[in-house]
């Protein structure tokens, strides 16, 4: 930290520390939890156990029919329910990794962009020139442009 006195143009302004720290403890705390979401992966027992359970459920269905009830509770409300249930299915194998380069993944790119941003702001309210004028900005290729929002 810069001395009050001291008169050098390097370090981190007194009020500053607090603010600092609160930013760069909650960027901890997200990376750990992205770590520790792309580090989890789903057991490869229990997700074809799932899917075994679904295609016995799915397959057992016909099985059940009741002509009392009618074509709607025999047709409609199982098609339905076999929508529902392998949408569910699809919707938690696309959200196992959400970090990636899929078109639905998260945007961890525009995640750095905005952490860049409130760097330069830091150093901009700072009064840290120098700072803010070695602050390189690097061009993205082409290729992440493209991907990223």
């Amino acid at each position: 930290m810069n001395d009050p006195y001291n008169g050098q143009p390097w370090g981190i302004k007194d009020r500053f520390v607090g603010a600092l720290a609160v930013l760069l403890g909650g960027m901890l705390e997200s990376f750990e939890t992205a770590n520790l979401v792309c580090t989890t992966p789903v057991p490869l027992p229990y997700a074809n156990l799932c899917k075994t359970l679904l295609m016995f459920f799915l397959l057992s269905l016909p099985f059940y029919v009741d002509v009392e009830l009618g074509w709607f509770a025999n047709t409609v409300i199982p098609s339905m329910i076999t929508l529902a249930l392998l949408g569910v299915d699809a919707i938690a194998t696309e959200l196992e990794n959400p970090f990636g380069d899929d078109i639905n993944d998260l945007d961890t790119l525009e995640q750095v962009h905005i952490l860049e941003c409130e760097a330069m702001e830091l150093l901009r309210q700072s009064g840290d020139n120098k700072g803010l004028d070695l602050f390189g900005w690097q061009y993205v290729p082409d290729w992440i442009s493209t991907r990223s929002c």
